[in-house]
This record gives structure tokens, C-alpha cells and sequence, in this order.
């Protein structure tokens, strides 16, 4: 049957999210702490920024999310950066982890991904998953340190065993590929699995790949394409540029290359390149009249959505 690939496999660096669901060293959530922001009234906001003045880490951390979000004052990357840096120099792991990011994207400070490296494994060493798993991403992709699989896999095993989906797919994947540890199916086959079990649309599609291939887990097409469908209902493109791949190739599964066609073209509109080049293999085996049958019930139903 045709070759699946894993493709898409999860390595997504967590920027942007941990101000909206982690827990500050602080010991307030973003969440409190942007609730409340927006209900200061301006007294009240120059009382926080008074207390930030004096060293108050709740304040402190209140005036980096405000300058980095532009509440209650408008967006000020270098103000934000430097709030960042105040508390990152007093040992705050959070703190630690927006600096790094900023310096990763270039945000208020230079662009420097050795310097991001310095901050995330400041935070990391203190147990903080976002920066355990930047820090995996950035060995991985050799930016700003040299390319090591093997510290990648290491930091992606240390945040999987915390339980973070997204580390758990990572160290799936380097199970599955060999990469910074010896190969093995089971593992990897077992670390998706626990990212899938906790809604991770990437962990999802890589255990489908795996029943699919009889890598880990004993070859069973229908499971492959339940895991499939749980990864395209998360919005994963990939999930349908493999289904059509099983109904184009199955051995199980009956071909049905109108079906295929549907799948390909919902996994081009998602963003999928692989997708692209099975659709001209796919169009091959069909009519002019499937085609058009196939092409227009596709429009009508991007129209209802």
C-alpha cells in the first residue's frame, strides 16, 4: 500500500498559550491576574504599578502581561520585555519563560536564540513544561545551539513524564525515528498513545499512522481510521490526507477513489502540501463525470460551513 508518513508530528513550540492556563511562580494564574487588569479601575492600576515599583511579583507580573497584551496601557514590547526581565532575575520560572520567549521572537530585545536557550533551561531546571519542551524544540531544529537529538529527547522526555500531551507526542516521535534515542515501536506507539487518550489531534494521527504500519501496536486498518477521524475532528489536515491515503491503497478497506478525492480536497483547503501532490494521483482513477460529481459536492459543502 502507499507510503503514510507521520508528517505532521507535534513539534510546536508553546508560545502565546502558557499566559492563558499555567500557574505563575507568583502563585497567581495569568487568567486571575488578566481578570484582574481589566477590571482595575486607572487608581487601582497605578497602585499596581506603585507595588511593581517596590518589588511585588504579583504586580510585577501583573505590568508584564499588561504591557505585553496592551491592557489597561497601550502594547509596549519593550516595556513588557523589561518587566519580564525584572522577574526573571528574581528566580521566576514564568518570568524566566516569556523573556526567553521574547528573546526567541525578537519582541522588545534583540533576536537571540542563544540567549532564549539561556532563560528556557533556567526555567526548565525548575520543572516549567513550556520551557522543557521550547527547550527540546529549539535542540531539535538547531537554532542558536548546535543540532543534539539527544538533549531534544531529553527535555521532551522529562516534560512527557509530567504529563503534557505535546511533550508525549514529541518523544513518540523521536521513539518512532530514532533520533536522540534507540528506535523503538512500542515506545513510540505508547507515548502517542498517551498524548491521543488527552485530545492531542497530532498524537492522535501518529497512533492511527502506527496501527496503520503495525509499528508497536498489531496492524488494524479500522483502528488506524477511528484515530484518523479523531484527528481530523481536532482540525488536523493530516488526519484526511490519510484516510484518503487508506482508501486509496487500503488492504482492508474498500478503494474508493470518490471518497479519496473528498478527503484530499479537505486536506488541501486545511493547509496539508502533502495533500496536494495525491490529488493529481487521485484524479487520475477518476471519471470526468466523478470529478465533477465529487468537485461540486465539495463546494456546496465549504459553502454550508
Amino acid at each position: 500500500m502507499g507510503v503514510l508518513r507521520c508528517g505532521e508530528w507535534g513539534l510546536r513550540a508553546t508560545l502565546g498559550i502558557v499566559l492563558l492556563v499555567l500557574i505563575t511562580s507568583s502563585g497567581l494564574s495569568a487568567a486571575t491576574l488578566r481578570e484582574r487588569l481589566v477590571g482595575l479601575t486607572d487608581q487601582e492600576f497605578r497602585q499596581v504599578r506603585e507595588k511593581a515599583g517596590r518589588g511585588d511579583r504579583n504586580s510585577m507580573a501583573m505590568m508584564a502581561l499588561a504591557y505585553d497584551e496592551g491592557i489597561q496601557v497601550q502594547r509596549d514590547d519593550l516595556q513588557a520585555a523589561a518587566w519580564y526581565r525584572k522577574l526573571a532575575l528574581m528566580g521566576d520560572y514564568q518570568g524566566q519563560h516569556m523573556l526567553a520567549r521574547f528573546c526567541e521572537q525578537g519582541r522588545g530585545v534583540p533576536q537571540s536564540y542563544t540567549q532564549a536557550v539561556v532563560w528556557y533551561r533556567k526555567a526548565a531546571a525548575m520543572g516549567y513544561v513550556p520551557s522543557q519542551v521550547n527547550l527540546g524544540n529549539i535542540y531539535l531544529s538547531g537554532k542558536g545551539v548546535p543540532p543534539d537529538d539527544e538533549e531534544a529527547a531529553k527535555w521532551y522526555q522529562v516534560a512527557a513524564q509530567q504529563g503534557d500531551a505535546q511533550a508525549e507526542d514529541n518523544i513518540g516521535y523521536m521513539y518512532d525515528n530514532g533520533r536522540g534515542v534507540v528506535q523503538d515501536y512500542k515506545q513510540a506507539a505508547y507515548w502517542y498513545r498517551k498524548s491521543a487518550e488527552q485530545g492531542d489531534g497530532f498524537g492522535m494521527n501518529n497512533l492511527g499512522v502506527m496501527y496503520l504500519h503495525g509499528r508497536g501496536v498489531a496492524f488494524d486498518e479500522m483502528e488506524a481510521m477511528r484515530w484518523f477521524d479523531k484527528a481530523v475532528a481536532t482540525g488536523k489536515a493530516k488526519g484526511y490526507t490519510n484516510k484518503a491515503l487508506v482508501y486509496m491503497y487500503g488492504i482492508k478497506t474498500r478503494h474508493d477513489y470518490p471518497r479519496a478525492y473528498r478527503m484530499l480536497l479537505q486536506a488541501v483547503a486545511g493547509g496539508d502540501a502533502e495533500a496536494r501532490l495525491l490529488l493529481e494521483k487521485c484524479r487520475a482513477e477518476l471519471s470526468k463525470a466523478q470529478l465533477e460529481e465529487t468537485e461540486q459536492a465539495f463546494r456546496a459543502q465549504s459553502e454550508e460551513h
